[in-house]
């Protein structure tokens, strides 16, 4: 059985289009308003997510890569073909995964 997170889930006038929500961050034990979305269920997910995500940092299970998925993935995709160029790989062999890169990203159907 999960426990009920805990936190205020309300609209600050009674003709607000945003939901606001309201919970006490467990690591700084102070209380956090953030504005949340016009839809009632993606508001209250995403007040659950942040519930979860601050006693997770309050019991130090932070995730580490957070920051690298909100990256685009042609960052990505530019520091592998640098670290490719840098790691003394043959020059035929950057030529050919630059091109496939540049295929599969401009929506080409030839991938050779």
């Amino acid at each position: 059985m999960a426990r009920n997170r805990l936190g205020t889930f309300y609209k600050k006038t009674p003709d607000a289009v945003k939901w606001t929500g309201a919970y006490v961050d467990p690591h700084t034990k102070k209380r956090k308003v953030v504005p949340l979305f016009t839809d009632h269920r993606a508001s209250r997910k995403r007040l659950d997510d942040l519930i979860v995500l601050a006693e997770h940092k309050a019991t130090g299970l932070v995730d580490r890569f957070a920051k690298q998925r909100q990256r685009p993935i042609g960052d990505h995709v530019t520091d592998y073909l640098r670290h490719c160029a840098t790691s003394g790989r043959a020059p035929f062999t950057l030529t050919t995964r630059n091109r496939k890169w540049v295929a599969s990203s401009s929506g080409s159907a030839h991938h050779g």
